[in-house]
Order: structure tokens, then C-alpha cells, then sequence
């Protein structure tokens, strides 16, 4: 029920050195500096694309509906009850609170009222809780009780832990199939090489355009994972 509008971002940067410290690079150390324009650029699209996330709390970051990604009062357009895909009180990554969290997603509805059959299948964390997400879903028994009950989530969830991601306690539930993130290529990172005819320089450069952003927040669940409270 609102329009979404993904603006390009330009990424490009370059360097030059003259033929000759070219030519006479002994140790390779020029010859290295294209390879790390390759990362710069990697490195440069993983910060814009985790940034969705990373502010998926932040109040200043909106979606069409004027909501953050990750909100407790995502309006509907019939007027119906306002809905939610975050914890409103900062709830940790534990085995209850997971069943919690695939509960709320699976109860998300769309503008009229309506279940979209929403079901998570991707568990994303941060670098410091991949150790509690694997205990959690890939164990073959129930983690953290002595009981022999088995594992329902095993094999339920794709964890993915993802080191450009800031917080180190907010957690996200997926699903691949409807969530609406998007990173889109205009033009994927182009490498050049050239020779300036006059001075000799070696030039080098990379360029690449891209946007990126959420659509809806459907299919998205998260929580800030710091036991406090949020009404974002």
C-alpha cells in the first residue's frame, strides 16, 4: 500500500604510480594494490548491505509505512490492529525465545487481515552469538536440559552469522521466500587498467553503483537481544 523508491549509490576509487616503481617492484607491493581494490569494494558492499539491519531499530531509517524495519507498530491499511516483528522487550537468543520469535512470524498478516503463511528458515546473528545459535538449532538433542527430548529445531534453521553486523546481541529471524530486502546492482564493480600517455603514470580504478533497502517488513522478525525494553 506505498511506493518504495531505491536510489544508486557510486562507489569508485582508484590509485596511480609512475612506470617505473611499477616496473622495478622488487617485492610485489604495487602489483598488490589492485587486489586491494577488490576488497575495498567487497568490503564497501557489505558495509551498505548489513546497514539494512543495523538499523533496523533506528528511528531515523523508515520504511514506506514510516516504521522502522524491525518495529512493534507497523500500521495496517484497513485500519486493523497494528502489528509487530520485533520484541518489545529485547528478549536474548534462547531456545524458548526462538519458539517465541518463529511464533510471532508465523502469525504476521497482510493489509487486509489476512496470514501470509509467513515461516522462518533463516536464523541471522551476529559473529558473537554463532556459538549459541549452532548449540540451539544443530544439537540433536534439546540444548541447555538434561532432558532426552529432541531437537525441533534441528535442521529447521539455516544460521548465518554475519561479521558486518554491529550489535553484538541483536538476532534476526528470515524468511527467504518473502522477505522483502533487497540489494540491487546497477553496475557490478568494473576493473580498469591504463597508461597515461604523457606522464607514464599506471593507473588503476574500480567504479560500481548499487542500492539497496527493505520494501516491507514482512518476513523479517528481530530483536535487539539486550534485555531492554523497545516500542520502536
Amino acid at each position: 500500500m506505498f511506493d518504495v523508491t531505491y536510489r544508486h549509490k557510486k562507489y569508485a576509487k582508484g590509485f596511480k604510480v609512475s612506470e617505473e616503481l611499477y616496473e622495478d617492484d622488487m617485492y610485489n607491493v604495487m602489483k598488490k594494490k589492485p587486489a586491494a581494490l577488490a576488497r575495498a569494494a567487497r568490503r564497501t558492499a557489505e558495509y551498505y548491505a548489513s546497514s539494512v539491519l543495523n538499523n533496523a531499530f533506528t528511528s531515523t531509517v523508515l520504511g514506506g509505512d514510516g516504521e522502522e524495519l524491525c518495529s512493534t507498530s507497523h500500521d495496517r491499511a484497513d485500519g486493523g490492529t497494528a502489528q509487530s516483528n520485533a520484541s518489545a522487550s529485547g528478549i536474548t537468543l534462547t531456545e524458548p525465545n526462538l519458539e517465541t520469535a518463529d511464533l510471532a512470524m508465523r502469525s504476521q498478516l497482510d493489509d487486509r487481515g489476512m496470514k501470509i503463511m509467513a515461516k522462518a528458515d533463516t536464523l541471522l546473528v551476529p559473529a558473537a552469538l554463532e556459538k549459541e545459535a549452532r548449540i540451539i538449532c544443530d544439537s540433536t538433542m534439546r540444548s541447555g536440559t538434561a532432558d532426552n527430548d529432541v531437537n525441533t529445531y534441528r535442521g529447521r534453521f539455516q544460521v548465518k552469522a554475519w561479521d558486518y553486523l554491529t550489535s553484538s546481541t541483536a538476532w534476526y529471524l528470515l524468511d527467504s521466500g518473502q522477505h522483502e530486502m533487497h540489494w540491487f546492482w546497477r553496475i557490478r564493480p568494473e576493473f580498469k587498467q591504463d597508461t597515461a600517455f604523457d606522464s607514464g603514470m599506471a593507473l588503476f580504478k574500480v567504479r560500481a553503483r548499487f542500492s539497496y533497502g527493505f520494501s516491507d517488513w514482512r518476513g523479517v522478525w528481530g530483536s535487539k537481544g539486550d534485555s531492554a525494553s523497545y516500542g520502536g
